[in-house]
């Protein structure tokens, strides 16, 4: 193989990697005391920022649990676990849809800042109650709502 098409090869791949990396949201942690997620983890977001003013901002969802009994076999189960807590969250995650940096993905909202909100609370953004009684779970997202500040 002549050396021209491994130059080629490789220049293309570092294009492809300098796209990808122009896609990621970098996760920032909600300093706010009382914007915590159901295991008492600190609630975050992901944010990718253009240089533009315009904002599309997601909020993710996740369903919700009513009882300690509900709560407990939701954080058991594997595939909703990841919707209470956000100590298994990446550093950085790579936007898509709506939240992609990528015109030929999303043409409309490419060059806007991405902000994605992570579920974290089973409350439908809309709790406002610690955890009591002995319960472990807390119910605090319109708290996480109201204090992360772009």
């Amino acid at each position: 193989m002549s050396w021209k098409y491994l130059l080629i090869g490789c220049i293309l791949l570092q294009l492809l990697l300098e796209t990808k990396s122009l896609n990621g949201l970098q996760k920032i942690n909600i300093s706010f005391p009382d914007a915590i997620c159901n295991d008492n983890s600190r609630a975050v977001f992901y944010i990718g920022r253009r240089s533009t003013k315009r904002w599309i901002i997601f909020f993710e969802s996740g369903g919700l649990c009513t009882s300690k009994a509900d709560c407990n076999q939701r954080y058991l189960n594997k595939n909703s676990t990841v919707l209470m807590t956000s100590k298994f969250l990446p550093d950085k995650v790579i936007g898509k849809d709506i939240l992609s940096s990528m015109e030929s993905e999303n043409p409309t909202f490419h060059d806007y800042n991405h902000v994605l909100v992570p579920y974290c609370s089973s409350d439908l953004w809309l709790g406002l109650k610690t955890s009591q009684n002995g319960s472990y779970f807390h119910f605090k997202n319109d708290s996480s709502v109201d204090n992360f500040q772009l």
